[in-house]
């Protein structure tokens, strides 16, 4: 029997996304000889996934400690199946972390049989955690919990944000299966965004401090991953952010001949001809863009930092150096007129009629502790 097991809980597209922030939380408890029962809801065969039902079924046989990382897309069926886990195995310890936990921790608490909370990044904290489960430290001394004490909700203060990256383990890759991911590997390299875009909010867990691995490390990792894989994507917020240190990583692509084609989010604001003829020559084949409008009013609003006018140079000048460009759109902001709706619809069309350009629209999700959320909290019921 493992001592705890640590579920990913998102349902997952196709290929799904390897889970690269439970797989993480498992290396740490591993590095500090804790054995783990690791879990990817995404990789569970069954029908109508999003149901606290089916989840059910997945968490059922875990062990008495269990730990739930949880997207805002899965909290809804979690914390149903939670409850019903609650009514036929009491004993059970549960513990959720992740974005969604982060966001609204005391919420979740008053109204939902969970055991503790992990705030924030949970490498350090998890570790922690089990010493005091066994009775080694008292909760109190925790840093980054909210858990139960006697029936009352106990906040701990916030643990630091961890500064030196590379101390966090490398996932714990032997815990999955490549072939389960479409063979396609995902890098973190950065952790943070030092932009205020009102409709996110990442600052929850990372605030607006952005800590870095060396590209070292990444490099490390990639020698890792790269015969496992036929493909990579970094996941960070802000890859493009520091010029001379993408530099760095698609040199060392380039000239190790890491021939793997790669993806990334790009930043408008931050693109060059220079910037793309690199990426392009280190083999990245695809950039996401998140325009959120194609209204300049709705961009000012939320804090995008450029005009539509600019993204659309910026893209048509990235499908010189790399072969795909997706492009995200938000509508639905409770300030959005049917002439900004409109001009969304037709830099979407613009982008339609660009090869190679697939462009997204998508429905305003109001994350708790966004800006726009915190705003508009008045007309948004949790």
């Amino acid at each position: 029997m493992s001592d705890i097991t640590i579920v990913h809980s998102t349902v997952g597209g196709n290929p799904n996304g390897i889970p690269l922030g439970t797989l993480m939380i498992t290396a740490s408890l591993e590095e500090n000889g804790y054995t783990v029962d690791f879990r990817d809801y995404q990789t569970y065969e069954a029908e109508k996934k999003p149901l606290p039902s089916t989840f059910l079924d997945f968490i059922r046989s875990s062990t008495d400690l269990l730990g739930i990382g949880c997207m805002c897309g899965s909290i809804p069926y979690v914390l149903g199946a939670i409850q019903k886990l609650r009514e036929e195995k009491p004993g059970k310890t549960v513990i959720l972390g992740g974005p969604s936990a982060t966001d609204t921790p005391l919420e979740i608490m008053e109204h939902f049989p969970v055991d503790i909370i992990v705030v924030g990044e949970g490498e350090e904290t998890i570790v922690d955690l089990m010493h005091a489960l066994e009775g080694e430290k008292e909760f109190s001394d925790v840093p980054g919990i909210i858990y139960r004490d006697n029936g009352e909700i106990k906040v701990n203060p916030r643990r630091e944000r961890i500064k030196d990256l590379d101390s966090v383990p490398f996932p714990a890759y032997h815990k999955i299966d490549f072939r389960d991911y479409g063979f396609r590997a995902g890098l973190v390299t950065t952790r943070g965004c030092p932009y205020r875009c009102t409709f996110c909010s990442a600052h929850s867990v990372w605030g607006y401090y952005v800590t870095k691995r060396s590209i070292q490390r990444v490099v490390q990792e990639i020698e890792m991953v790269k015969d496992k894989a036929k493909s990579m994507g970094f996941v960070d917020d802000t890859l493009v952010l520091s010029r001379k240190r993408l530099f760095e990583l698609c040199d060392y692509l380039r000239n190790e001949h890491i021939d793997l084609p790669w993806e990334c989010h790009a930043r408008i604001n931050h693109m060059d001809e220079e910037m793309l003829k690199r990426m392009g020559s280190s083999y990245c084949t695809e950039l996401l863009y998140g325009i959120e409008s194609g209204s300049n009013r709705i961009l000012e609003r939320v804090k995008k930092g450029f005009t539509i006018e600019e993204a659309r140079t910026v893209v048509e000048k990235t499908l010189k150096h790399i072969p795909t460009v997706y492009t995200s759109y938000i509508w639905g902001y409770p300030f959005e007129t049917m002439e900004d709706f409109y001009d969304t619809i037709m830099a979407v069309y613009q982008d339609f009629r660009l090869p190679h350009v697939t462009p997204n629209l998508y429905l305003l999700c109001p994350y708790p502790r966004s800006q726009l959320a915190i705003e508009y909290f008045d007309k948004l019921q949790f």
